[in-house]
């Protein structure tokens, strides 16, 4: 998002048949370019209205998309304050719509599983890692001395980061977690471009985090999940 204009084309698709859904639009989509793959586009589906929009004019894009659903097109002007406000306000709607559909593991387990996700911006230097990473555990209070905590950043960084840990450079609440970092290889998708944090959180510091993080430039996305749903916990 940092590399965009001020002003952004984007593509709207138009009259799509009844039967697609996002989920269906974002399963045909995702793999037609590598810079959609990569980048990824912020993608509007608006189900009533039977059209999307995709934050790029891409030929290749566009006509692959045109072709699988067979819909109409045209562009229109966005601006990048405009887009951020609305990214935002969706991660925001959709990381507390995840807690509340979690409600009945708070109340068993406690915690849930949390996956923060940062944007590319916040993970391209050693530097915005660990700005990213001390902005995340600013709001984070550990109850108890080495809970676990996974940080997967990008390989060419991974060095960087774990002798930045190791120097007190990122600084913790009140507990000292049992911090495991991980390098994401260039060829394992999105996150390879990005920073991932997991931790297990209590429901009021769940909330209070996904809150919070509504201040960054560009807010990261938010996987919330019940512990006994994770297929490799740590």
């Amino acid at each position: 998002m940092d590399d965009l204009d001020p002003v952004v084309t984007a593509t709207i698709f138009e009259d799509f048949p009844l039967c697609v859904t996002k989920s269906l639009f974002r399963y045909c989509t995702v793999g037609i370019s590598e810079k959609l793959r990569l980048k990824r586009y912020f993608v509007v589906f608006d189900q009533e209205h039977r059209t999307a929009r995709i934050e790029t004019t891409d030929p290749k894009i566009v006509d692959a998309i045109k072709r699988i659903f067979s819909v109409s097109t045209r562009t229109v002007q966005l601006t990048k304050d405009g887009i951020i406000s609305e990214q935002k306000n969706f991660v925001l709607q959709r990381s507390l719509a995840n807690i509340e559909k979690c409600e009945e593991a708070f109340m068993r387990d406690g915690v849930c599983a949390v996956d923060v996700i940062s944007s590319s911006s916040d993970a391209k230097s050693t530097p915005a890692i660990i700005d990213f990473l001390q902005f995340v555990f600013s709001h984070v209070t550990f109850t108890k001395a080495g809970e676990r905590v996974k940080i997967i950043v990008p390989q060419k960084l991974s060095k960087a980061v774990a002798d930045a840990l190791v120097n007190d450079r990122v600084s913790f609440k009140i507990y000292l977690p049992k911090v495991e970092v991980i390098e994401a290889h260039p060829k394992k998708g999105n996150v390879a471009y990005r920073v991932k944090v997991r931790l297990l959180l209590n429901k009021e510091d769940c909330v209070r985090l996904v809150e919070n993080v509504q201040t960054l430039k560009q807010p990261p996305f938010f996987n919330i999940r019940p512990v006994d749903d994770l297929i490799d916990p740590w």
